[in-house]
């Protein structure tokens, strides 16, 4: 239940910037690097569909904007 509350206030905030600095900026790339869907390499088929679906909810995908995504895999 914890864990819940805080991902979802977490997403929101992290949401909410997002979209506030890409109104402003209006960029024509975004580079997201690091530990793209949070848990690594670790997690079920399902976790990881769940996860995908969250980073796409967050960073929603413009159709006039490219991307980079360069992942670090931690072992």
């Amino acid at each position: 239940m914890y864990r819940l509350a805080v991902e979802m206030d977490s997403d929101r905030y992290i949401k909410n910037t997002y979209a506030k600095v890409a109104k402003i900026v209006n960029p024509s790339l975004e580079i997201f690097m690091g530990d793209l869907l949070d848990e690594g390499v670790r997690m079920t088929s399902e976790e990881f569909d769940y996860t995908r679906s969250r980073f796409h909810r967050l960073f929603p995908l413009e159709e006039d904007v490219n991307r980079i995504y360069i992942p670090v895999i931690m072992t």
